[in-house]
């Protein structure tokens, strides 16, 4: 007679490894601030369409990064196996905030650039 087999339920997950915390939304948040910064420097004031582009990429970007990591570690902790990444997800914070201050800087290039093409429409100048 053969022993009955046991059936373990894992939910779908690998119970025989360590799963750990992704660390691409982390890489994309900073390619996304130093692409900020170097449209900030490179372009000139003028293009309006680069500065509207970069401050909806670093304001709304970064958050959605931090968005991201935060659902896949929530997502996670349904391995028994996964290991957080606090570290992470405090670092993924700090850029979520500098990226709201690299949006600001390109609003005010944007407004420089606004006010001139209003003063020039209105023959303030």
């Amino acid at each position: 007679m053969t022993a009955p087999k046991l059936i373990l339920k894992t939910g779908g997950h690998s119970t025989g490894r360590q799963a750990r915390a992704n660390s691409l939304p982390l890489v994309v948040s900073l390619a996304i601030i130093l692409s900020s910064l170097v449209a900030f420097v490179l372009f000139p004031s003028s293009e309006v369409t680069f500065g509207l582009l970069a401050y909806f990429l670093t304001a709304v970007g970064t958050a959605l990064c931090l968005a991201w990591d935060s659902l896949a570690q929530r997502r996670g902790m349904k391995n028994p196996n996964f290991t957080a990444n606090r570290m992470q997800a405090r670092i993924l914070q700090l850029l979520a905030l500098v990226g709201v201050a690299a949006a600001a800087a390109h609003i005010f290039k944007i407004s420089e650039t606004a006010a001139e093409f209003l003063s020039e429409l209105w023959g303030l100048t």
